[in-house]
């Protein structure tokens, strides 16, 4: 009696133990969740981060490379267009220069010849014979400089040079002058919203080109000593981090600067020594974490909330079987089972007034609550953009108790309407009916699928308007599919198995052709990344066609050739133009007038079928006369020594049907030849192959032309493109090229290189003129060439500065010797009493191969030895030696 007096009394406590008891477990087992989600948290946006930020230094450095690229590429093109001007600094020129500088992305535009005097489109002149990327363009490199201090305004630049070729010989170089503070526009440099930004510098001497971080001057004057200075983890230092960065190794480290933790992620960006770093402070990780977290923590206090709600639903249903209850927990179940995101709720009515709306939302929309009230009137289904699609969504919802998804556009205060896909289900509460949805921002997918899609397109498009047969090989399996024009495939079939088997059963195509495509497939599954073949076809009439080849194999991660693309191309009409313009030009060079000899031999069986010999005007044609003795007799007998052999091999039958059967151009051969006066002068020949296919034989036209005053104005010009017009001494490009030559061939002896220039000149220049200073320069050349034997080279780099190699100096005492000589007579000679001033020399001098076995080697170290000549006053000599540099 007394225990159910006291169950009784204590009934509403038993009920509240059954409410609270779950809300204890359940609250319990989130915070050990939570715990253990944020440890994974923190890993995971730290992984993520790093995935980032490797993909973001991989897309900034593209993004660098390709605009270096264009660059490159739109110089090189600008440097042909000077290649057609004969004046490298006439008016074409220059007005070319202009309009091409108006129209370009560069600073300025700039053209040089061969001795580093440069014009810029502004007017401006200066001498860059200093620099190494004009070094590189002379030797017909294209490219990009090191960041340089321009000359002209002290701006930080580099240089995007390419050499201009007149007749096919270097005649100066086109330059463009880049300012690197330009060098990001339009590029994307600061990241997670603007706290990550991006540096990259030159790795041999830390000098940056790019801070993106405006606030931040740690790393202007030196990035190296700043990297330093930080501090990393235990297992980490400076050390390995610079060692990755040399090697171009990328990698991902994090240190402390200032007591805040930075993540770092370093790449090579492809460009000269340019390396990358992509800096995120600890902070922005942090926030993340923190974020999500925060959303952690807010979900699972929702699910032990529609936990406790679910527990005092099933309690009350219990008790009271209430509908309405019943709905509110499918209502709350619902809301449980759906990914975090916008949440709305409204009324399934026409209007579809909305009744609930979440933060995110209306930060979605951009709109505010009372602004969806007043410009809406609160009607989810004005914000709808599409009123058709709008219905659709309606006659999904008529699904009830079931969730269903769609996607669609809603109205944005940007005026951009916004992709959202939808997640709904109806329910009812107190008789009326609701949607309730789950809203997520899809924009940048559809954008995503647009581009995709408009990429097919244009694929397609440019596949249907090919006159071209594209086609894709897989290498593993010897497939071959037909990509595009299959009908002209003499009814292939679009797919063709065991490729390198059925080469032989295609009987359209030429035996020889056969053999070439069979190649051409070899090449490719061995890797060739290029490789390509001619190929004769018959069609069903029996008329050839000619086809050209392309295949190159596409490489997967470990370097194996998975699979080649290719292109096939009808060359019918080239082919017999080719055969025709041949034909037409071997009966008109084997006729014309002043060949000095004309033949025509039948290759099948090597007879001479036509003869003109003006040495014997009057000698005849034997029908039976073979091509090797008339060859011995007629020809090799004028031709000097130095050069039979090469006239002999050049006429050789054999090889001149290889090369046509194997579409070979035969070039021309010079030699010398005797003429009527007993000297030898230069001549050309040229052999041009005839097939004729009805009578099916190989006629060869032959012939041999004077050339000599061509060859005397070519070796003038070629004299003339290595001296120095002042002086005539060899100009640096020269001497460079003759120096390094020599010096390959003979390292072994004593050789003496020398650098001089005059001292005060420049006073000369001020007091007489640039006309008397030119005169001294002359004269001063003259005395060092007297001075010289013919044997050394001699040059002038530019300016009063001479470079002197002295072969065979044999001893360091003959040298020294030599050279206060050289001090003595310049110093007697060059005394100006009106300048009230001796005129002498400084002199820089090492000695090869000792201190270096080329040009570039030898030139470092005397121009330290001449800066130190110069620096103690001048009128002496410096003789240069590693061990006692300081």
């Amino acid at each position: 009696m007394k225990w159910g007096i006291f169950m009784k009394k204590n009934k509403k406590s038993y009920q509240k133990a059954f409410l609270l008891i779950p809300l204890l477990i359940a609250l319990t087992l989130s915070l050990l969740f939570l715990d253990s989600f944020n440890s994974k948290a923190i890993n995971h946006i730290e992984d993520l981060s790093r995935n980032q930020l490797e993909e973001l230094s991989t897309q900034t450095s593209n993004a660098f490379r390709e605009r270096i690229a264009t660059s490159l590429i739109y110089v090189k093109s600008a440097a042909v267009v000077f290649s057609k001007n004969d004046d490298l600094y006439g008016v074409d020129s220059l007005s070319t220069l202009n309009r091409i500088g108006e129209e370009s992305i560069f600073d300025r535009l700039f053209i040089c010849d061969m001795t580093g005097n440069a014009i810029y489109s502004n007017g401006d002149t200066i001498n860059i014979a200093d620099r190494d990327y004009f070094n590189n363009a002379i030797n017909g490199e294209t490219g990009i400089s090191d960041i340089i201090i321009s000359k002209l305004d002290g701006n930080k630049v580099f240089i995007v040079y390419s050499p201009i070729y007149y007749d096919n010989e270097i005649v100066g170089m086109l330059g463009a002058t880049y300012l690197v503070s330009r060098l990001a526009d339009k590029i994307e440099t600061n990241f997670f919203n603007n706290q990550g930004y991006t540096v990259i510098f030159q790795k041999e001497n830390g000098e940056y080109i790019l801070n993106s971080n405006i606030n931040d001057d740690d790393f202007e004057n030196d990035i190296w000593g700043f990297l330093e200075s930080v501090e990393y983890d235990p297992d980490y230092n400076f050390n390995m981090l610079k060692n990755d960065i040399n090697n171009d190794i990328s990698g991902y480290t994090k240190y402390i600067f200032s007591g805040d933790t930075q993540y770092v992620y370093y790449s090579n960006v492809g460009i000269n020594d340019w390396e990358i770093l992509l800096v995120l402070p600890m902070s922005v990780i942090s926030a993340n974490t923190l974020k999500i977290t925060s959303y952690a923590l807010i979900l699972l206090t929702e699910i032990v909330g529609v936990i406790f709600l679910v527990f005092l639903i099933i309690f009350l249903y219990e008790n009271k079987k209430s509908k309405e209850y019943r709905n509110i927990y499918e209502e709350l179940l619902f809301l449980t089972n759906t990914s975090p995101g916008g949440l709305l709720k409204y009324r399934f009515n026409e209007e579809k007034e909305i009744i609930y709306a979440s933060d995110r939302f209306f930060e979605m929309i951009g709109y505010t609550k009372e602004e969806v009230a007043t410009k809406f009137k609160n009607s989810f289904r004005e914000i709808v953009c599409d009123k058709v699609l709008g219905t659709q969504i309606e006659e999904a919802q008529m699904k009830e108790n079931k969730i269903y998804q769609t996607q669609y556009c809603i109205k944005t205060k940007s005026g951009l309407p916004l992709w959202i896909s939808d997640q709904s289900t109806i329910i009812y509460e107190k008789g009326q009916k609701y949607c309730c949805c789950l809203i997520v921002d899809i924009t940048e997918v559809k954008k995503v699928e647009k581009e995709l899609r408009l990429s097919n397109e244009r694929y397609d498009i440019i596949i249907s308007q090919t006159d071209k047969v594209m086609l894709e090989y897989n290498i593993k399996d010897d497939v071959l599919k037909f990509l595009t024009n299959t009908d002209k495939i003499y009814g292939m079939s679009p797919v063709m198995k065991g490729l390198t088997s059925k080469v032989d059963e295609m009987s359209f195509i030429d035996d020889e052709s056969k053999t070439n495509l069979k190649e051409l497939i070899e090449k490719v599954r061995n890797g060739a990344s290029k490789v390509f073949c001619i190929v004769k076809t018959y069609n069903s009439r029996g008329t050839n066609s000619w086809k050209r080849v392309y295949g190159s194999a596409i490489f997967d991660e470990f370097g194996v050739p998975t699979t080649a693309v290719g292109i096939i191309e009808d060359i019918s009409t080239q082919k017999e133009a080719q055969i025709k313009i041949e034909k037409t030009q071997a009966n008109l060079e084997g006729m014309i007038s002043y060949a000095t000899y004309a033949f025509i031999i039948d290759l099948k069986d090597g007879k001479v079928v036509y003869k003109i010999d003006k040495k014997n005007p009057n000698s005849k044609i034997e029908q039976s006369t073979d091509w090797y003795i008339e060859l011995q007799n007629t020809i090799l007998y004028y031709v000097s020594r130095e050069d039979q052999r090469k006239v002999q091999n050049y006429f050789n039958l054999k090889t001149i049907l290889s090369d046509y059967r194997n579409d070979r151009v035969k070039k021309t051969v010079e030699f010398r030849i005797k003429n009527d006066s007993g000297e030898f002068v230069w001549a050309r020949a040229k052999v041009n192959v005839i097939e004729d296919t009805e009578k099916k034989e190989f006629l060869c036209y032959a012939y041999i032309i004077d050339i000599d005053a061509e060859k005397k104005r070519e070796f003038y010009l070629l004299q003339q493109s290595e001296r120095d017009s002042l002086t005539k001494l060899y100009n640096r490009r020269t001497a460079k090229k003759k120096i390094d030559e020599f010096l390959s061939k003979d390292n072994k002896s004593i050789h003496g290189f020398y650098m001089l220039d005059l001292d005060r000149f420049k006073d000369v220049n001020d007091k007489f003129g640039h006309n008397f200073g030119d005169k001294v320069i002359k004269s001063f050349a003259d005395t060092l060439q007297g001075m010289f034997s013919d044997n050394d080279i001699v040059c002038r780099l530019g300016g009063d500065e001479f470079i002197i190699l002295q072969k065979y100096a044999y001893s360091e005492n003959r040298i020294k010797a030599k050279l206060g000589e050289v001090c003595n007579l310049i110093a007697e000679k060059y005394h100006f009493t009106e300048l009230k001033l001796p005129m002498t020399t400084s002199i820089g001098a090492v000695i090869a191969p000792y201190e270096g076995k080329n040009f570039d080697e030898l030139y470092k170290k005397v121009d330290k030895a001449l800066y130190i000549a110069k620096e103690e006053g001048g009128n002496k000599f410096i003789l240069y030696k590693e061990d006692q540099n300081n």
